[in-house]
């Protein structure tokens, strides 16, 4: 948090990074083939350290687990649908990314 910042601006702040973010993957999405585009985020991924990987993929079962609850569509419907299916494999085996 930057000095003077209070907690709400911050929190605004980084809710704006975030959106930039998606909107920037989602543009790149729209211009590359996702089999392409796997490999990049992959590579882009292992040029950070471990511990901010492992929490990328905590992140990432966040989203299954709120994507999965979200109303669709035939536009997104197999991607809610295979939230749903990850999140219950998840939470059976008790899979977790533990904060190290």
């Amino acid at each position: 948090m930057k000095q003077g910042q209070t907690e709400l601006e911050y929190l605004q702040d980084q809710r704006t990074k975030i959106r930039v973010a998606v909107d920037q993957l989602c543009n790149v999405l729209n211009s590359f083939s996702a089999e392409r585009v796997d490999v990049m985020l992959v590579d882009a991924l292992l040029r950070n350290h471990r511990t901010l990987q492992q929490s990328f993929w905590r992140t990432i079962n966040g989203v299954i687990h709120k994507y999965a609850e979200v109303d669709f569509d035939l536009r997104n419907g197999g991607s809610v649908k295979m939230c749903q299916e990850l999140a219950k494999v998840i939470d059976e085996k008790g899979l977790y990314q533990p904060h190290v």
